[in-house]
């Protein structure tokens, strides 16, 4: 059904919030599938160091208590590292979510991002394209049966796991290539120069604003106070990078794109009369 040429990590967080950026992970669970079609199964409950909202417990049921004796991210991260090392990813709305909320765990427990080159396919950017329902209407809808312990980290894992195995069957036209169904589920775009396509490059390789009153513009030309507004707000890592760089005079291009050639002042030359 899905050629692995090495294991796909399908993996869910449930959290203190839906803010990537400001929010803690309480449970991460990883449901990993091996190229010979076995599965292995990981779970780590996690103390976020602060109080968990109560409209976070209404929807997974994790109050302070049940997390009063856990580790904190910075202790398992070189752990979850390892099971991250390697791999392609799966999970349902995991490009939105659940991948920026870990990397911003990972950036804070100063850990290295692991995932770098893996290939991503979210199960639910299919599902939405096709059917446009939530995780447990996928399970019915796919799987035939109902989504029993919903918002658990591992049961939400596997249950995405076989909605893809699932809308693989369904769909024969969905690619069997884990690169050509990372970009069928929503992928990274050609023309995006951070992850999720905050900042893109322009046809000439400069960098362009892709959201907000400033989109379309350079980045190099809007006004300074929009690239501090950037760094001071919840903006992934990449795009306060490359704003940093812009604020310090620099002018990115697309990779792979030669510089423009300098043009030569006339004025300053001495010619021989």
């Amino acid at each position: 059904m899905l050629p692995l040429s090495r294991p796909l990590v399908c993996l869910d967080v449930e959290s203190t919030g839906t803010n990537a950026a400001s929010d803690r992970i309480l449970e991460l669970g990883l449901v990993v599938l091996r190229p010979d079609g076995s599965r292995a199964r990981h779970r780590w409950l996690l103390n976020p160091g602060c109080p968990i909202p109560p409209a976070a417990t209404a929807v997974h049921h994790y109050a302070d208590a049940d997390v009063a004796g856990a580790p904190g991210f910075v202790d398992v991260a070189d752990e979850v590292a390892r099971h991250l090392t390697g791999v392609d990813l799966a999970g349902f709305n995991l490009r939105a979510f659940d991948l920026p909320i870990l990397r911003a765990e990972f950036e804070r427990a100063g850990v290295a991002w692991p995932c770098e080159g893996a290939r991503v396919v979210d199960a639910f950017v299919i599902y939405r394209e096709r059917e446009r329902r939530d995780l447990g209407s996928a399970v019915r809808f796919y799987c035939d049966r109902e989504h029993v312990g919903a918002h658990g980290a591992v049961v939400d894992a596997d249950a995405t796991l076989d909605v893809l195995l699932a809308q693989l069957s369904r769909y024969p036209a969905l690619p069997r290539d884990l690169g050509e169904l990372d970009a069928a589920s929503g992928g990274r775009r050609p023309d995006w120069a951070t992850e999720l396509g905050h900042l893109r490059w322009a046809d000439d390789g400069q960098l362009l604003v892709a959201f907000g009153k400033h989109q379309g513009k350079r980045l190099c030309d809007v006004d300074p106070g929009f690239w501090r507004w950037l760094q001071r707000n919840d903006f992934p890592a990449d795009v306060k990078a490359l704003c940093e760089r812009v604020m310090r005079g620099e002018r990115p291009l697309r990779p792979g794109l030669a510089p423009p050639a300098p043009t030569h002042d006339l004025s300053n030359d001495d010619f021989p009369i």
